[in-house]
């Protein structure tokens, strides 16, 4: 696994870890950052927010553009395949 895919992994976990138990299941971007930094691994916010953009691609999560905040899909797992872009090509 590289680096990148690590740091993917790293912030899915943060997302699924904050997003679990909640009414309404959503997570912003700064409380990814700030969960990141409590466990001693901060990320810059433009690195979160570009992996949480690479997490959209592949079809795990969703941002409601309202709120700002990102939301599961319904057909996320527990885990991604960084390599897998489920956006559709034309």
């Amino acid at each position: 696994m590289s680096f990148h895919d690590r740091r993917t992994d790293q912030v899915y976990a943060a997302f699924l870890q904050l997003a679990e138990g909640k009414s309404e299941p959503s997570v912003a971007a700064s409380e990814i950052i700030q969960a990141l930094r409590e466990t001693g691994q901060p990320l810059a916010a433009w690195e979160v927010r570009g992996e949480l953009s690479k997490l959209e691609n592949l079809g795990a999560i969703t941002l409601d553009e309202a709120t700002a905040r990102w939301k599961k899909t319904a057909s996320a797992g527990e885990s991604i395949s960084p390599t897998e872009d489920k956006r559709a090509t034309s």
